[in-house]
């Protein structure tokens, strides 16, 4: 059995190096993208407006208050997805209260049309 040559046992161990460093840049844009998301929507009232979004980039209006970038890389996710649940439980209560509403102007109005239900 002959060795293995250096040749490519090197390219094996830079296409594997290439592979990690690929996967945690990937990784740790994806989770500022999604930091910033978040951070955004809380300025905007909890939904992204992309009017605000856009007088952001032109400088008319100031950015959303941003954390030290390299304490920001070690942050948990963990702190990440309790912001991301309180923004989506409190965006579904709206939904739901909105549509409990809507159902009970809906029954109202059906009731003053037919006149049941007034004793």
């Amino acid at each position: 059995m002959a060795p293995a040559s250096t040749r490519g046992l090197t390219t094996a161990v830079s296409a594997v190096t290439v592979i990690a460093l690929f996967f945690a840049y990937s990784r740790s844009a994806t989770q500022a993208a999604k930091r910033d998301a978040v951070r955004h929507r809380v300025a905007d009232g909890g939904q992204i407006s992309w009017r605000n979004e856009n007088q952001r980039r032109h400088g008319l209006l100031s950015r959303p208050e941003s954390p030290n970038a390299l304490g920001a890389l070690f942050t948990s996710s963990k702190q990440d997805e309790k912001i991301e649940a309180q923004t989506s439980k409190t965006t579904e209560e709206e939904t739901l209260q909105a549509a409990k509403g809507r159902v009970r102007r809906w029954k109202d109005e059906e009731t003053e049309r037919t006149g049941k239900g007034q004793a």
